[in-house]
């Protein structure tokens, strides 16, 4: 995971951006579906936020971007998606905080009949309280035509951030 940050000073105030950064999850299995099987769901844990952690905690606000994935086995590509979701929630038990859908796409289309889906969006939802939680339980959700076969993915969780700061 890298990180790009930017600083930009305008009349007294420190502007900081950090770059989009993406942390990745590999080797997901997802189980063959029943034959007609319009949808599909699998869950993950980001348990290594990296550096979105202490940036969180020193006050930028974290956005999420975009998730990408990746058929590696079972499957050739994504042609069978028509809608996608990503839903973010705290993996921590002790966390109030709701699931949420930061990301979707309806009628995925570009690049689904490649083995790489990109499921982007202008999320609202703020990540800093998520991340500060220690840790990301992710869900991919898929409507179309669900594969028949078992298969696996990688994804990717994509994110950036910005901090003011007086500058004195």
């Amino acid at each position: 995971m890298r990180v790009l940050l930017s600083l930009l000073a305008v009349s007294g105030c420190a502007v900081v951006d950090v770059g989009e950064t993406c942390m990745t999850y590999s080797d997901i299995q997802v189980p063959a579906m029943p034959t007609g099987a319009t949808s599909l769901a699998t869950s993950f844990s980001l348990d290594d936020l990296g550096p979105f952690s202490s940036l969180a905690g020193d006050g930028f606000t974290l956005s999420f971007t975009r998730a990408e994935v990746r058929t590696t086995s079972g499957i050739d590509n994504f042609g069978f998606v028509r809608d996608a979701t990503v839903k973010v929630a705290s993996n921590n038990p002790q966390s109030t905080l709701p699931t949420v859908e930061v990301l979707g796409c309806d009628d995925c289309t570009i690049g689904s009949d490649t083995a790489e889906l990109e499921v982007a969006g202008a999320s609202t939802i703020a990540a800093a309280p998520y991340v500060e939680s220690g840790s990301l339980a992710v869900t991919l959700g898929f409507v179309g035509s669900a594969p028949s076969v078992a298969w696996t993915m990688d994804a990717d969780v994509c994110m950036t951030g910005s901090a003011q700061f007086k500058a004195y």
